[in-house]
Order: structure tokens, then C-alpha cells, then sequence
């Protein structure tokens, strides 16, 4: 089963200031997950994250197989919340 982390895990994890990562995350700067009003990550996009960070090149962002288990997941969360 896939992690998903919030942007506030996210920022104690990295070190990367929250309003930051909110702020980059609105404006599409890295992958992550959007639902709703809540915004999360993997940890292999939070690898990608501090990779882009310590490069300064964006990593690709694709949508892949762990995308659709994400979006599969998040779907089965929202269920379960109605």
C-alpha cells in the first residue's frame, strides 16, 4: 500500500518551509496529489522533490502507474468519508 503524506509531514520530514511547499504545490512546481482542499505526496515524489531542490531541474512529471493507484486510492478514501 502506498504512503500518502501531507505537506505539513512533508515539511517536518525535509526541513522545507509549509508555506512553501503550499504555496509551490498550487502553483504545479512538483508532483503531488490534490484532493479537495488537501494536497499530498509519496515518498518517492518527496525524493523527487528534494532531488529537484538539490539539482535546481525540475524532475518530469508523469502520470504512471503509481498515479492511478493514487487517484484509486484517494477515489476509495472519499467513498468511505460519504
Amino acid at each position: 500500500m502506498i504512503t500518502l503524506y501531507t505537506l505539513k509531514q512533508v515539511s517536518e520530514m525535509t526541513g522545507f518551509a509549509l508555506r512553501t511547499l503550499e504555496r509551490d504545490a498550487r502553483a504545479d512546481k512538483f508532483v503531488h496529489v490534490h484532493r479537495g482542499r488537501d494536497r499530498f505526496m509519496t515518498q518517492e515524489q518527496i525524493e523527487d522533490l528534494v532531488a529537484q531542490s538539490i539539482t535546481g531541474k525540475p524532475q518530469p512529471k508523469t502520470q504512471d502507474d503509481e498515479g492511478d493507484k493514487i487517484s484509486s486510492l484517494m477515489k476509495d478514501l472519499s467513498r468511505r468519508r460519504s
